[in-house]
């Protein structure tokens, strides 16, 4: 009876041994899971930060092709009004006066 007693005595403690072991061992694959997930975190706001950038970069630079694009087209419109302007400028003012004279 008292060898059953020693028997069990023994298994209780490396059983607790055990369970102390493995808790260590959780703690320790706690830790590590935190440091991956605060790594990848880090990884994907960097990454996900650069591709922002470039979109920025990107859409600035559509922009300005389209702002210089429109820029022509409304200097040359204002050219092409000008030179209507001088060319008709005399007709419509005499056209101006003799409707006004009428």
């Amino acid at each position: 009876m008292k060898e059953l007693i020693t028997d069990v005595i023994a298994l209780d403690k490396h059983a607790q041994a055990e369970i102390a072991a493995l808790n260590e061992e959780k703690n320790t694959l706690s830790i590590i899971l935190n440091m991956v997930e605060i790594t990848l975190t880090e990884k994907y706001n960097r990454e996900t930060q650069a591709l922002i950038e470039q979109a920025k970069v990107e859409i600035q630079k559509d922009f300005d092709l389209r702002q210089g694009e429109l820029k022509k087209e409304a200097e040359s419109k204002m050219a092409l009004i000008q030179s209507t302007f001088s060319s008709k400028k005399a007709e419509w003012l005499d056209e101006l006066f003799a409707f006004c004279l009428k």
